[in-house]
């Protein structure tokens, strides 16, 4: 099992984001490397996003008809 805090998990976290279309915000990241299985606290992801200044962006609310 690779470490927790080792340098490849930092280097998966852009590629993960940008595959996803930048839609993915650091629960559906986390989810994704424990998939991978990579052992990484959610905290650890959180700092990782907001040390590499990847901000999500929420979908468009549904267009209504008036």
């Amino acid at each position: 099992m690779p470490h927790k805090n080792g340098p490849a998990s930092f280097e998966l976290l852009p590629g993960i984001f940008k595959k996803n279309h930048g839609r993915y915000g650091h629960r559906r990241i986390h989810t994704e490397l424990l998939n991978q299985g990579w052992a990484v606290a959610k905290k650890t992801v959180l700092k990782l996003i907001r040390a590499l200044e990847l901000l999500c962006q929420p979908s468009a609310p549904p267009r209504t008809r008036l």
